[in-house]
């Protein structure tokens, strides 16, 4: 049997198989020789070809190969024949790869593209055909398709390999049924991260704790299944591990580390576990980012405090600018997949994602009160006495009270406080005291009640009226003021919780009508708390009109007639008063005549005397006063002329005014209010030439009175020329 490249010819043959298989032979002995040319012996042949490995198997097939042997002595030809079989008994040869390859994500298998026999070839079949087998049970070969149609470079496609080792087993055949087996190795690892799946937004609360030093600090801590949303490897379990973005901005715009909020390491100083993982890898990587040797809280957490409420760690609108409050959180993920058992070491796989973090502090504000207290009515305590309204307890003094405690997380909120006083007359009672904080929108209170109790001191009641108590107060024309009436009025000094009331009481008296008063001010006390009373005490307040009228005369000559008489002559004067309550009040006038300037007063005329005394005003020459039954009836003047002078009437009456009668003159005073006109006052002016000269003089004295005191005096001079009077004011 040769093979399918042989040669087939009979030397070809010979050569390789010998000359027993290539030609018809005699044997001598072990030699064999062929037939043809020995002996007269001739050979031809003829083939018939049959494939013997199937159609178009190329240089394989059977050859029926008739041999002719001719014997040339005796002319005759004997046929044999001979079957000489070409085929390929030569297994096809390739070359195959071990294969590493990764899982799928979806599961813990592997599905990849079988890889093709590499040097596929065979001896005689230019196409041999190869296929493959999986060592493990389920795995399935199937053809390769892209898009639905024959892949363009593999033939198979294995799906669904199980992670670990197996064993691919490719086997190549040619068309001759030759086939040769190789194994390959096939390594599925996990090359595929887990997936990692987190909350993006989360919003976490401050509560009340310390920082490092002891500090009251608001603080919270985040786990990393806070975070997690259901991250999950397709081979392994998965190990969650956190940490802060190292970057921040903080109010003021500084860039900085994200603060440890006291999630502290090893190393002095102690290190910001916020921003790396843990220590795990340290080894591996140094402490470069995101692990270090000195992180001590293993990624399982983040801690977060105060300072969060008011730096930006996140861009949480996504404008590109970093939004205050919110904060970025890294999660990373790994898994197994070196199937160490260990998961998150060298070897395995690990995805990061974030998530956006928004810091509050809504723990509302705390307050304590300080222990009800008690006091004394004659302690001075500050109160704000209110229903609603509230004060800051700054600048209070609330030593003999207590003082309230507040805190906030975050911050310190500020205290105020009000009072509802209960307490009686005398201020012994109780005061409820409501302490009030305010923060974030919540209102906390807590309420103190101060109890009040009677003084302990033994100081009296004591009243004393002033040193000048004695002294009427002067004052205007309207009543004394309640300012007036306690300046001037007694003081009182009471016990330290005496509650004393006053009550006053005013009574006015005019004078002259008016134009002057007097007040009387009666004060009265009583002790609220002891009902004692005290007076009544009298205080005088006036208004007295200490300006007198103004009157003014002028020095006058008159002139005597003929007969050296002066007859109807009438003297007029006017008095002006500004002081006084009052516009009308009346004023009251005398005049004093003195005849002959001697000193002597001679003459007086007044309004005084009341209009029912005839003879009073008859003696003073008040004749208007005078009633009409009498003598004024008919003539309005009594003794106005000589001849009634020289009468017994008017010699009975006035006998020491007319000793020297030898002229008469008629004169009247004027007097008036704020210049107010009055009625005419006729008066008898009597005068005579001096011993030794030619004139007479006399002296007229004028008196305005106003009452309350005020009276004006003035003296006219009058001087009588050739008989004839004159009246000189000075």
């Amino acid at each position: 049997m040769l093979s399918c490249k042989d040669d087939l010819s009979p030397e070809a043959i010979a050569i390789k198989e010998g000359v027993g298989s290539a030609y018809p032979y005699f044997r001598s002995g072990n030699i064999t020789t062929p037939i043809h040319g020995v002996c007269n012996y001739y050979t031809t042949y003829s083939d018939v070809e049959i494939d013997a490995c199937g159609a178009h198997c190329h240089g394989n097939k059977k050859v029926i190969r008739t041999w002719q042997i001719l014997d040339w002595c005796n002319g005759t030809v004997t046929p044999c024949q001979q079957i000489i079989k070409s085929v390929d008994t030569e297994a096809p040869t390739f070359i195959v790869k071990d294969t590493i390859i990764s899982t799928a994500p979806w599961y813990c298998e592997g599905d990849f593209y079988v890889p093709n026999p590499w040097e596929l070839h065979d001896n005689c079949d230019i196409n041999p055909t190869w296929t493959v087998k999986s060592s493990v049970v389920g795995v399935q070969i199937v053809p390769a398709l892209l898009n639905g149609a024959p892949h363009p470079v593999y033939k198979y496609r294995a799906i669904g390999v199980p992670k670990g080792s197996s064993h691919l087993k490719y086997t190549a055949t040619d068309c001759c049924g030759n086939e040769v087996t190789i194994i390959s190795s096939v390594t599925v690892v996990d090359k595929t991260p887990p997936v990692p799946v987190a909350k993006r937004d989360i919003v976490i609360g401050l509560v009340g704790g310390y920082d490092a030093t002891g500090k009251p600090d608001g603080t919270a801590k985040l786990y990393s299944e806070s975070i997690d949303n259901g991250s999950y490897d397709n081979c392994s379990a998965v190990r969650l591990e956190i940490r802060r973005v190292n970057k921040g901005v903080k109010s003021d715009n500084v860039t900085t580390d994200a603060p440890s909020c006291g999630n502290l390491g090893n190393g002095n100083p102690q290190y910001n576990n916020n921003i790396t993982f843990n220590n795990r890898l340290a080894a591996n990587l140094g402490n470069n980012m995101p692990y270090n040797t000195n992180d001590t809280d293993g990624g399982l957490f983040v801690k977060f405090c105060c300072e969060d409420l008011t730096s930006a760690g996140a861009d949480f609108d996504g404008d590109g600018t970093l939004d205050v409050g919110y904060h970025m959180v890294i999660m990373r993920v790994w898994d197994d997949g070196n199937m160490d058992g260990i998961v998150g070491n060298a070897g395995d796989n690990w995805n990061d994602t974030w998530a956006n973090v928004k810091v509050e502090c809504k723990v509302p504000p705390v307050i304590t009160c300080p222990a009800d207290a008690t006091i004394h009515c004659d302690w001075a305590i500050e109160k704000f006495v209110s229903s609603s309204a509230t004060k800051s307890i700054a600048g209070v003094d609330f030593q003999k009270t207590g003082i309230p405690e507040a805190y906030g997380v975050c911050t310190n909120p500020e205290i105020q406080f009000r009072d509802r006083e209960v307490t009686d007359q005398c201020g012994i009672g109780f005061i409820e005291r409501t302490f009030v904080v305010k923060e974030k929108d919540i209102t906390r209170t807590c309420v103190q009640r101060i109890t009040i109790l009677p003084s302990t001191s033994a100081q009296p009641w004591v009243t004393s009226v002033p040193g000048d108590w004695n002294n009427v107060e002067q004052i205007g024309c309207d009543e004394p003021t309640a300012a007036q009436i306690k300046a001037k009025g007694p003081t009182n000094v009471g016990g330290p919780c005496d509650v004393i009331g006053v009550s006053t009481k005013i009574e006015l008296f005019n004078f002259e009508d008016g134009v002057c008063k007097k007040w009387k001010v009666e004060y009265k006390y009583v002790n609220w708390c002891t009902n004692e009373e005290r007076g009544p005490f009298y205080k005088y307040f006036m208004y007295s009109d200490e300006a007198a009228p103004v009157v003014t005369c002028r020095d006058t000559m008159y002139a005597v007639d003929v007969n050296c008489e002066l007859k109807g002559l009438q003297l007029t004067n006017k008095a002006t008063d500004t002081g006084g309550c009052i516009d009308n009040g009346w004023l009251k006038w005398t005049v004093i005549v003195d005849l002959w300037a001697d000193g002597t007063d001679d003459i007086e005329y007044t309004s005084f005397i009341a209009p029912n005394n005839d003879v009073s005003n008859m003696r003073n020459g008040n004749f208007d006063a005078i009633r009409d039954d009498n003598e004024k009836r008919n003539t309005g003047c009594i003794c106005c002329t000589y001849s009634q002078w020289s009468s017994d009437t008017c010699q009975q009456h006035y006998p020491a005014y007319y000793s020297r009668q030898d002229e008469q003159s008629q004169s009247s005073m004027e007097s008036n209010r704020r210049m107010s006109q009055l009625r005419y006052m006729p008066f008898i002016i009597h005068g005579s030439r001096q011993e030794g000269t030619n004139t007479g003089v006399c002296t007229i004295e004028y008196r305005i009175d106003a009452g309350s005191r005020r009276v004006r005096t003035i003296v006219a001079n009058g001087r009588i020329v050739g008989y004839r009077l004159h009246e000189q004011v000075i």
